[in-house]
């Protein structure tokens, strides 16, 4: 047996493994911020006594409004989610019409929608979620809106029901997986229960989301043509090393 052609194989597949696994771990790096987050979610059952169902002083359904800022690089909106107050109890969804929508405060306009009733789509802890079109924000500021709520056939959850300047302990979480903040809540009474803007100040972003209303789920787009460039130059420096490891040009 000529040992010297023995080591040399050996050398040669160990080369190309170690350049192997220096490219998966390139890739998977690189597609490691695909994954689906959602925005504002709950980990825990929500107090049943926070629930919102009588409407305003009329009996009127409210718009309620959770702002976020897009702070680092775009993200793509997969899917809308509206809070079901009946998850975990009756299951039987939305007896009247919720919408949700996306609203830049840059352009003053609904960037998506989608409207709930019943119950459709995934559930998602308290939250039903649609997919929609994919949608990309950039740096910027939006508000996601969730109309028709607040009366007895589609509750939200509240915060400060208990009276004023008396909060709940809040289950609602905010994910901004690093390149999201969150804003302010705000509402507003909402007669025709369609999306309209929220301007009413309801509470800032320090106690976080004062309601479960409208959600919404986004990925970290995939890796730009830069970043694709990178990988593509650490793949041919992965092959360079493994022949240079087994010996070969």
């Amino acid at each position: 047996m000529d040992f010297r052609l023995e080591i040399k194989s050996l050398k040669n597949t160990y080369g190309i493994r170690v350049a192997a696994a220096l490219l998966t771990g390139i890739l998977f790096a690189a597609q490691a911020d695909a994954q689906t987050n959602y925005a504002f979610y709950n980990s825990s059952a929500l107090p049943a006594s926070g629930l919102q169902n009588t409407g305003d002083q009329f009996g009127n359904p409210f718009a309620l409004g959770l702002e976020f800022s897009v702070i680092s690089q775009p993200i793509t909106v997969t899917a809308l989610g509206a809070f079901d107050a009946t998850i975990g109890g009756s299951g039987a969804g939305f007896g009247s019409t919720v919408y949700v929508g996306i609203y830049s405060e840059a352009t003053s306009s609904f960037l998506t929608s989608a409207a709930f009733s019943g119950h459709t789509g995934t559930t998602v802890g308290s939250y039903q979620f649609q997919n929609i079109n994919a949608l990309t924000l950039t740096v910027g500021t939006y508000i996601v809106i969730g109309a028709g709520y607040g009366i007895a056939t589609a509750p939200n959850w509240n915060a400060y029901v208990p009276g004023p300047g008396e909060t709940l302990p809040n289950p609602v979480q905010f994910n901004g997986s690093g390149v999201l903040a969150p804003g302010n809540s705000d509402y507003d009474d909402d007669a025709s229960g369609q999306l309209e803007p929220t301007t009413t100040f309801g509470a800032g972003p320090g106690g976080g989301p004062a309601f479960a209303a409208g959600s919404f789920a986004y990925t970290v787009p995939e890796p730009s043509a830069t970043e694709l460039a990178l990988v593509g130059t650490a793949l041919l420096a992965a092959v360079r090393f493994g022949r240079r490891f087994a010996g070969t040009r």
